[in-house]
């Protein structure tokens, strides 16, 4: 495999997603895993046509959100594009690329699969996969969406981690009913010790899992091991 960035389990057909990339040559590709034998079933690369990025045909597969049916959404950071993988499909269909949606990393479905809320270096995108359009979710004053690497989503509520714009925590965001805009923030952990940056989350109801890694700046020969942290959020 190539470096594995996001990556998705689907328990009920028995399979793993990954993105993977190769940030030193733009190759990147959708890989799906058996999850009992770990064999690896198929390879997808990212579309070749897409241009709208930095460089053409340069692409970094790193988020994955999945579909009560099984299909994917997958964000393309370096090409600043979303596709969707649905079942049985051999490729990757283009959702939407727009240069200003620029580094779209976390990926998360609202309830009901009409949005998808994009973590990208201008906050959070809210895209209507109906028209296959985005906005910027709005916030009220004081709530910083920013920076945001893992988003995830409990209900009415977005769950980010934070490690840039000069931030290293996690917030919850409560949304709207319409889910285009936030109305509030609680912050769970910011700046914990060690000198680690919070990066990835896993969720199962009140407790979350934090990945809590080097900062990436570091030169690799300096990188501490990654450890896990535990974080209650508490359900209304």
């Amino acid at each position: 495999l190539l470096p594995v960035l996001g990556i998705r389990v689907d328990a009920e057909r028995g399979l793993l997603w990954v993105a993977t990339a190769d940030e030193n040559n733009g190759a990147s590709e959708l890989v799906s895993v058996e999850l009992e034998s770990g064999a690896v079933l198929d390879r997808i690369a990212a579309p070749e046509t897409v241009a709208s990025g930095k460089r053409a045909n340069w692409h970094l597969l790193n988020d994955i959100a999945m579909r009560r049916d099984g299909a994917l959404l997958i964000t393309d950071s370096d090409a600043g594009c979303i596709y969707e993988r649905k079942q049985g499909a051999s490729a990757l269909a283009l959702v939407l690329c727009d240069p200003k949606l620029e580094f779209p990393n976390g990926i998360v479905l609202s309830d009901d699969e009409r949005l998808a809320y994009v973590a990208w270096a201008g906050g959070i995108a809210v895209v209507d996969l109906e028209t296959r359009t985005w906005s910027g979710i709005e916030t009220p004053p004081g709530v910083n969406v920013t920076g945001i690497d893992g988003l995830y989503r409990r209900g009415n509520d977005l769950l980010a981690v934070q490690n840039g714009a000069m931030l290293n925590r996690v917030a919850a965001f409560r949304l709207a009913p319409d889910g285009r805009s936030v109305t509030s923030e609680q912050v769970l952990i910011a700046n914990p010790p060690a000198q680690r940056l919070l990066t990835t989350a896993a969720l199962h109801d009140a407790d979350i899992w934090l990945l809590h890694f080097s900062p990436w700046e570091l030169p690799h020969d300096q990188w501490l091991a990654p450890r896990v942290l535990h974080v209650q959020w508490p359900v209304d």
